[in-house]
């Protein structure tokens, strides 16, 4: 289904989302969305500016993970150039159960390790899941995260950790509050504003 998005989005194509879950809610091992402009859907032009769409490709870990250690764009031809795996539409087939390098194993060495030889990665942002216990309590079993100590004493942060991990989640949170249209100008001349190219 073609996603729409304006110029000032954060996604383009080539980006990829790291979703570790079935995207049908089934066992399959499609797992992770890649995005390329929509090959049917046109760019559109609106007095608010340019809309292109994008297209959600569902992938696999594998797939995934060279994108990340390379590029997306680059990942989006090889699946091009595979017909069960997209084909030149890159169609997701979420009963897929083989990776591209796996019914094409020469594709990783050929292809994916070259491009990350010669081109390095585009990769430009980094996602984390963080998580604090509250190690003033007690653990209430062996295999509570809080049982884990350093030698016989619990680890802990120091106030200087603590303040500084507050204050670098404050700054992201601040810096990711931004809103993701553009707000509306009112000056329009022939219904295109005169901050964007037509």
């Amino acid at each position: 289904m073609p996603v729409p998005v304006c110029k000032e989005n954060t996604f383009c194509s080539g980006d990829h989302v790291s979703w570790h879950s079935p995207l049908d809610n089934s066992e399959s091992r499609i797992q992770h969305m890649l995005l390329t402009e929509d090959p049917q859907m046109q760019p559109v032009q609106t007095p608010f500016g340019v809309v292109t769409f994008l297209q959600i490709v569902g992938v696999c870990t594998e797939e995934l993970h060279s994108a990340q250690q390379w590029n997306g764009q680059g990942i989006l031809e090889l699946l091009r150039t595979v017909p069960v795996a997209g084909g030149p539409w890159l169609i997701t087939d979420m009963r897929r159960g083989e990776t591209i390098f796996e019914i094409d194993p020469h594709l990783q060495q050929e292809r994916v390790d070259k491009g990350i030889e010669t081109d390095g990665s585009n990769l430009s942002g980094v996602s984390a899941k963080c998580a604090w216990d509250d190690l003033s309590r007690p653990p209430e079993d062996d295999e509570d995260s809080r049982s884990i100590c350093i030698g016989t004493q619990p680890r802990r942060l120091s106030g200087k950790d603590t303040e500084q991990i507050r204050e670098t989640l404050r700054r992201g949170l601040e810096i990711n509050s931004k809103p993701v249209l553009p707000p509306i100008n009112p000056q329009r001349h022939n219904g295109l504003t005169h901050d964007r190219p037509p």
